[in-house]
Protein backbone atom coordinates (compact mmCIF):
# COMPACT_ATOMS: atom_id res chain seq x y z
CA UNK A 1 0.00 0.00 0.00
CA UNK A 2 2.34 2.79 1.21
CA UNK A 3 5.74 1.31 0.43
CA UNK A 4 7.51 4.46 -0.76
CA UNK A 5 7.02 7.27 1.75
CA UNK A 6 8.42 10.73 1.08
CA UNK A 7 8.86 13.11 3.99
CA UNK A 8 10.24 16.63 3.97
CA UNK A 9 12.04 17.55 7.19
CA UNK A 10 13.18 20.86 8.61
CA UNK A 11 14.20 20.03 12.18
CA UNK A 12 11.02 21.40 13.77
CA UNK A 13 8.98 19.48 16.33
CA UNK A 14 6.17 19.18 13.78
CA UNK A 15 8.60 17.68 11.29
CA UNK A 16 9.62 15.17 13.98
CA UNK A 17 5.95 14.25 14.50
CA UNK A 18 5.63 13.66 10.76
CA UNK A 19 8.75 11.50 10.77
CA UNK A 20 7.40 9.42 13.67
CA UNK A 21 4.20 8.72 11.71
CA UNK A 22 6.12 7.97 8.52
CA UNK A 23 8.22 5.43 10.43
CA UNK A 24 5.08 3.77 11.82
CA UNK A 25 3.61 3.49 8.32
CA UNK A 26 6.86 2.25 6.79
CA UNK A 27 7.17 -0.40 9.48
CA UNK A 28 3.57 -1.57 9.02
CA UNK A 29 3.82 -1.71 5.21
CA UNK A 30 7.44 -2.89 4.96
CA UNK A 31 8.21 0.38 3.26
CA UNK A 32 11.13 2.64 2.56
CA UNK A 33 11.42 6.29 3.55
CA UNK A 34 12.97 9.05 1.49
CA UNK A 35 13.89 12.05 3.61
CA UNK A 36 14.24 15.35 1.85
CA UNK A 37 15.26 18.78 3.01
CA UNK A 38 14.48 21.65 0.67
CA UNK A 39 16.76 24.67 0.90
CA UNK A 40 14.92 27.70 -0.37
CA UNK A 41 16.42 30.94 -1.64
CA UNK A 42 16.70 33.74 0.87
CA UNK A 43 14.40 36.69 0.35
CA UNK A 44 16.38 39.67 -0.96
CA UNK A 45 15.13 41.72 2.00
CA UNK A 46 17.23 39.53 4.33
CA UNK A 47 20.47 40.71 2.77
CA UNK A 48 19.79 44.31 3.81
CA UNK A 49 19.80 43.58 7.55
CA UNK A 50 22.60 41.04 7.71
CA UNK A 51 25.98 42.47 8.64
CA UNK A 52 28.00 39.42 9.55
CA UNK A 53 27.38 37.06 6.62
CA UNK A 54 27.16 37.34 2.87
CA UNK A 55 24.24 35.59 1.12
CA UNK A 56 26.58 32.91 -0.29
CA UNK A 57 27.82 32.13 3.24
CA UNK A 58 24.24 31.90 4.51
CA UNK A 59 23.32 29.48 1.70
CA UNK A 60 26.36 27.37 2.60
CA UNK A 61 25.34 27.34 6.27
CA UNK A 62 21.76 26.39 5.32
CA UNK A 63 23.00 23.50 3.16
CA UNK A 64 25.32 22.27 5.94
CA UNK A 65 22.48 22.43 8.47
CA UNK A 66 20.12 20.62 6.08
CA UNK A 67 22.73 17.89 5.45
CA UNK A 68 23.12 17.40 9.20
CA UNK A 69 19.33 17.17 9.66
CA UNK A 70 19.16 14.53 6.92
CA UNK A 71 22.05 12.50 8.41
CA UNK A 72 20.49 12.52 11.89
CA UNK A 73 17.01 11.63 10.62
CA UNK A 74 18.34 8.82 8.39
CA UNK A 75 20.28 7.39 11.34
CA UNK A 76 17.11 7.49 13.45
CA UNK A 77 15.04 5.76 10.75
CA UNK A 78 17.65 3.05 10.14
CA UNK A 79 17.96 2.45 13.90
CA UNK A 80 14.31 1.35 13.70
CA UNK A 81 15.20 -1.18 10.97
CA UNK A 82 13.54 0.83 8.21
CA UNK A 83 15.27 1.41 4.89
CA UNK A 84 15.92 5.09 4.21
CA UNK A 85 17.66 7.37 1.80
CA UNK A 86 17.83 11.13 1.66
CA UNK A 87 18.21 14.06 -0.69
CA UNK A 88 19.13 17.67 -0.20
CA UNK A 89 17.21 19.77 -2.72
CA UNK A 90 17.80 23.38 -3.74
CA UNK A 91 14.53 25.10 -4.56
CA UNK A 92 16.04 27.76 -6.79
CA UNK A 93 13.13 29.64 -8.32
CA UNK A 94 10.63 26.89 -7.48
CA UNK A 95 8.27 26.93 -4.52
CA UNK A 96 8.39 24.37 -1.74
CA UNK A 97 5.29 22.71 -3.20
CA UNK A 98 6.78 22.49 -6.69
CA UNK A 99 9.99 20.92 -5.34
CA UNK A 100 8.07 18.44 -3.23
CA UNK A 101 5.71 17.47 -6.07
CA UNK A 102 8.62 17.05 -8.50
CA UNK A 103 10.49 14.83 -6.03
CA UNK A 104 7.36 12.76 -5.38
CA UNK A 105 7.01 12.16 -9.13
CA UNK A 106 10.71 11.47 -9.73
CA UNK A 107 11.00 9.06 -6.78
CA UNK A 108 7.57 7.51 -7.50
CA UNK A 109 6.34 8.04 -3.95
CA UNK A 110 3.18 6.29 -2.75
CA UNK A 111 2.60 8.80 0.07
CA UNK A 112 3.86 12.20 1.23
CA UNK A 113 3.89 12.72 5.01
CA UNK A 114 4.22 16.27 6.32
CA UNK A 115 4.34 17.35 9.94
CA UNK A 116 1.84 20.19 10.27
CA UNK A 117 1.31 22.81 12.90
CA UNK A 118 -1.93 22.99 14.81
CA UNK A 119 -4.83 23.54 12.46
CA UNK A 120 -5.02 27.27 13.11
CA UNK A 121 -1.30 27.57 12.30
CA UNK A 122 -1.39 25.76 8.95
CA UNK A 123 -1.82 29.07 7.13
CA UNK A 124 1.46 30.26 8.70
CA UNK A 125 3.50 27.32 7.42
CA UNK A 126 6.18 28.22 4.87
CA UNK A 127 4.24 26.32 2.26
CA UNK A 128 0.94 28.01 3.20
CA UNK A 129 -1.84 25.50 2.53
CA UNK A 130 -0.02 22.53 0.99
CA UNK A 131 -2.92 20.28 0.08
CA UNK A 132 -4.36 22.19 -2.90
CA UNK A 133 -0.95 23.04 -4.37
CA UNK A 134 0.40 19.53 -3.93
CA UNK A 135 -2.74 17.84 -5.17
CA UNK A 136 -2.32 19.69 -8.47
CA UNK A 137 1.37 18.83 -8.79
CA UNK A 138 1.64 15.34 -7.32
CA UNK A 139 -0.83 12.54 -7.83
CA UNK A 140 0.09 11.07 -4.45
CA UNK A 141 -1.86 10.95 -1.19
CA UNK A 142 -0.80 13.59 1.31
CA UNK A 143 -0.87 12.95 5.06
CA UNK A 144 -0.66 16.00 7.34
CA UNK A 145 0.41 14.95 10.83
CA UNK A 146 -0.48 17.36 13.60
CA UNK A 147 1.98 17.95 16.37
CA UNK A 148 0.82 16.40 19.63
CA UNK A 149 -0.60 18.74 22.26
CA UNK A 150 1.99 19.67 24.92
CA UNK A 151 0.08 17.86 27.70
CA UNK A 152 -0.76 14.77 25.67
CA UNK A 153 0.75 11.47 26.68
CA UNK A 154 3.39 10.57 24.11
CA UNK A 155 3.76 6.90 23.19
CA UNK A 156 7.27 5.55 22.91
CA UNK A 157 8.58 5.60 19.35
CA UNK A 158 9.08 1.84 19.38
CA UNK A 159 5.62 1.12 20.81
CA UNK A 160 4.30 0.30 17.33
CA UNK A 161 6.69 -2.63 16.95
Amino acid sequence: MYRRILIPIDGSSTSESGLDEAMRLAFLHDGVIRLICIVQALPSSWAMGINCYFPAEIRTLLREHAAELLRNAATRVRANCIAADSALLEAGERTFEECLAAEARAWEADLIVIGAHRLRDVRRMPMANPAPDLSRGAAVPLLLVREAAPNAVQPLVNSWR
